[in-house]
């Protein structure tokens, strides 16, 4: 609301377009707030007041908030669908949570792009903080849009799928690539909020029931007063973005898996069909077959041309079934050549799995001997983790030279495997990537006496999470200070 209240002050809302994208799964409130905005210019004041005098003054919002028209506001929903019901009996209630890349591409990512790409956009204008942290930690102000990815924009369903390739990486280059401005990238939560209160703007009610930052109702909570901003989303799902802001790799693997599936839909609707068919001919071939023995010995020969017949029928349906199956098939969506996995360098990192996590917080591991462990949680299809690669890999080169007795480096790719319980209950608590935790060993031996033979020391896992630019001077300088600090309350127990 900010961005769209200096747009109103400088006069550029009739001239700018708004888009909003409604995935269908929206807060009422939020629905009927869009509809605030959506009035003409000429008859926006008079709908605002006709609405006040019906509302009660308890219901009223404060008499001082600042309406403004949006006329170049336009609503964007998920292609072919305009209700939430029908959207659900086609894909399920629950997609969101049986395969939310799905539900992102189809919903948030498929209308953001057709929008952008009907209004020609160059650049588009987005609300994004680095306050608002997980992926947006190291956001710019004006950035390359990575979801520009050029391929095939046409908005025929001619069955020819997005081009791939060669061809398509030489049209990505020849295109002009589109930008993104974050106009408020260095503002923080309370930047925003005394703007609005200032300027008297008016705001989602939402906010006033406890809810930080809002989404689609299956996946926004209200949160405490001194929660993070985007704590209340996603709470379970291992994310931090809704899927607006992907990079072009994430969402041409989207695309992939979305004609994949429609082509193992298509195959499995055609190969369903067949078996019908084909069950079909074989009543229709025992019926000849019953009528044929009670014939009398002087029709054999007459039999006998009608069951060379029915066999060629026979031949004949079953050369048509497979015609069938290969017709239906050949319609279904072609699928891409599916995308190998970027594989992003880092020297002696140890690759963990859901197992091998639990068993470092549990102290199974004993390849670790007594070292501390750095974690990133990455994903190859996340472009900030794309960016940090080189920059962990250069971490992990000057622990391996310098610091390999004391430290383990270690990643997690959180896009495969998912984030176990028991990982989160240690503190370990993922919004975005790339995010780093360092493990820090302490030790604690039984009292004296009290220890018998064969009995390990007892081990506890003290973990810090990384906030700031993630620069290998920043990284290691933070490392340093960890073990300083425990260096420090080392000698001053043993002092004691």
């Amino acid at each position: 609301m900010v961005l769209l209240h200096k747009l109103h002050q400088l006069g550029f809302t009739s001239t700018v377009p708004v888009i909003t994208i409604d995935t269908l799964h929206l807060f009422p409130e939020t629905y009927e707030f869009i509809g605030k905005f959506k009035s003409s210019s000429s008859s926006f004041e008079q709908e605002q007041q006709r609405e006040l005098q019906e509302t009660t003054a308890e219901q009223a919002p404060p008499p001082e908030t600042t309406w403004f028209p949006l006329p170049l506001l336009t609503v964007y929903q998920p292609k072919g669908y305009s209700s939430k019901d029908a959207f659900d009996k086609e894909y399920g209630s629950d997609l969101y949570k049986t395969n939310p890349e799905k539900y992102a591409y189809l919903s948030k990512v498929e209308p953001t792009l057709r929008a952008l790409q009907e209004h020609g956009a160059k650049m588009w204008i987005t609300g994004r903080r680095q306050s608002q942290g997980g992926e947006r930690a190291n956001l710019a102000i004006l950035e390359v849009d990575d979801t520009d990815g050029g391929g095939d924009d046409d908005d025929d369903d001619d069955g020819d799928g997005p081009k791939n390739g060669q061809q398509e990486q030489q049209q990505r280059q020849q295109q002009p690539r589109r930008l993104k401005l974050n106009p408020l990238a260095h503002w923080s939560y309370e930047d925003v909020w005394n703007y609005l209160r200032e300027h008297h703007v008016p705001y989602n009610p939402l906010y006033d029931r406890g809810y930080k930052s809002i989404g689609d109702t299956m996946t926004t909570t209200p949160v405490d007063g001194d929660a993070d901003e985007r704590s209340g989303r996603f709470v379970g799902m291992d994310s931090s973005e809704c899927g607006l802001h992907s990079t072009w790799d994430k969402i041409q693997k989207m695309q992939e898996e979305l004609a994949a599936e429609e082509e193992r839909e298509a195959k499995a609707a055609a190969e369903a069909a067949a078996a019908v068919f084909k069950d079909a001919n074989n009543n229709n071939n025992n019926n000849n077959n019953n009528n044929n023995n009670n014939n009398n010995n002087n029709n054999n020969n007459n039999n006998n041309n009608n069951n060379n017949n029915n066999n060629n029928n026979n031949n004949n349906n079953n050369n048509n079934s497979n015609s069938n199956t290969q017709g239906a098939a050949a319609k279904a969506p072609p699928l891409k050549p599916k995308n190998q996995k970027r594989e992003l360098p880092c020297v002696n990192c140890l690759d963990l799995d859901p197992d091998s996590l639990v068993n470092i917080l549990g102290n199974k591991n004993d390849e670790l001997g007594k070292k501390d462990v750095l974690i990133e949680f990455y994903s190859p299809h996340c472009g900030h983790c794309v960016i940090f690669a080189p920059i962990y890999n250069q971490v992990a080169l000057e622990i391996q030279e310098q610091h390999s007795e004391f430290i383990q480096v270690a990643r997690y790719d959180t896009s495969s495997r998912k984030i176990p319980q028991s990982v989160k209950d240690a503190g370990l608590t993922i919004k975005g990537t790339p995010t780093l935790f360092y493990l820090q060993r302490q030790e604690q031996d039984p009292e004296e006496g009290q220890k018998s033979d064969g009995q390990k020391t007892d081990v506890t896992w003290k973990a810090a999470k990384f906030e700031g630019n993630r620069s290998k001077e920043n990284i290691m300088k933070w490392i340093q200070s960890i073990r300083a600090s425990a260096s420090s309350a080392e000698a001053k127990s043993a002092s004691t």
